[in-house]
């Protein structure tokens, strides 16, 4: 059941599907759990906080998001995140941190713009996420481009 799950706490362990689980699967899993748990059919004894349907909306309203999975995906069912694993708390991340889309160059806070990189920037980055900000720094210093203050 629900109580079971989410001791563990994943999205996925809390709708009850594996990872990799379709579009199809989610939404039949959290229409039964609706069924179960939605707070016009369960009668809940004890805090609001503590009602099972929170944590399965929020888990169904987090994997139902192509960006936010893929990330929850990465940092949580392969990264080993548990820090990450509840959706809630992977929500308050979501919100409050940086991303970077090395295509585009656009860096978002939430689902918000942050800041718009120039080319140079994005070169920059993507070395440093391919090779790591030590040797991409020794590079850049080896050919004076940090001495001379031309980091753009």
């Amino acid at each position: 059941g629900i109580a079971m799950a989410s001791a563990r706490g994943t999205a996925y362990d809390i709708l009850g599907v594996p990872p990799g689980a379709s579009a199809a699967e989610l939404k039949s899993a959290y229409r039964s759990l609706a069924k179960r748990y939605h707070p016009d059919v369960y009668r809940h004894e004890g805090p609001e906080d503590t009602h099972p349907w929170a944590q399965i909306r929020a888990s169904h309203d987090l994997l139902q998001d192509p960006r936010k999975r893929t990330l929850y995906d990465d940092l949580v069912v392969r990264g080993r995140s548990l820090r990450l694993a509840k959706p809630e708390r992977f929500e308050k991340w979501w919100k409050s941190h940086l991303r970077v889309d090395y295509e585009t160059g656009t860096v978002y806070k939430g689902e918000e713009v942050f800041h718009q990189m120039g080319r140079a920037e994005v070169r920059l980055l993507r070395w440093r996420h391919l090779l790591g900000w030590g040797a991409v720094a020794g590079a850049m210093a080896a050919h004076g481009a940090l001495a001379s203050g031309r980091v753009r």
